[in-house]
């Protein structure tokens, strides 16, 4: 457990902006080692600088090129004003996503993000480095000659059948997850915002 410690002035005074861009203005130590030796941080600043992280590193960038337009909205740059938004969510245990909301968004912000868990943060990736030549779901299998459609669930792969053409295997594919997405809509009726952006990635899969 975290425990909110008051910074002393000079360590205040001699913080830098994180990432070139951000503005750690918390009164108190965002970490410290605790009397077991174990290196506690705030949970909130995690958050905070993580996403930073992601938009504005550059090794970081360099080694995950999808977020090389990605953003912070101006006002998230100072920690006080996103830890006072991430404290109204429901977010321990999950994970901060900008896109799932607004499928291609490139910009964090209190309009864009929410949390997530895991579940729907896997099932929802695309990984396009292993995505091959063959669209999502799709591979040619040598042995039966013919295009095999799949779809992770739960961490194992599911095979949906063979087909002549990476067309119909990809139509199969965009059939079951779209199906398989409202499924695991109906978990989260009681967050709306979620809840709707799931039906809504139902309805693109299929276009």
């Amino acid at each position: 457990m975290f425990i909110e410690t008051p910074a002393n002035k000079n360590s205040l005074a001699n913080r830098t902006l994180l990432f070139g861009v951000g503005i750690n203005d918390a009164p108190y130590k965002t970490h410290y080692i605790d009397s077991n030796g174990k290196k506690t941080r705030c949970p909130y600043y995690v958050a905070w600088s993580n996403m930073l992280k992601r938009c504005y590193c550059k090794k970081s960038l360099e080694n995950n090129k999808t977020y090389a337009l990605c953003f912070v909205d101006e006002e998230w740059h100072t920690f006080s004003t996103f830890k006072k938004w991430m404290s109204t969510q429901d977010w321990k245990g999950k994970y901060l996503d900008k896109d799932i909301l607004e499928r291609g968004n490139k910009i964090y912000s209190k309009k864009s993000c929410i949390f997530i868990t895991n579940k729907v943060n896997t099932f929802l990736a695309y990984d396009l480095k292993t995505r091959g030549a063959y669209p999502q779901g799709v591979c040619f299998h040598n042995q039966v000659n013919k295009f095999i459609s799949r779809c992770k669930v739960d961490g194992v792969w599911r095979s949906l059948g063979c087909y002549k053409t990476p067309e119909e295997a990809s139509a199969a594919y965009k059939q079951f997850k779209s199906k398989h997405i409202l499924e695991v809509a109906e978990e989260y009726k009681n967050e709306p915002r979620l809840y709707e952006a799931l039906k809504n990635h139902s309805r693109m899969m299929l276009l």
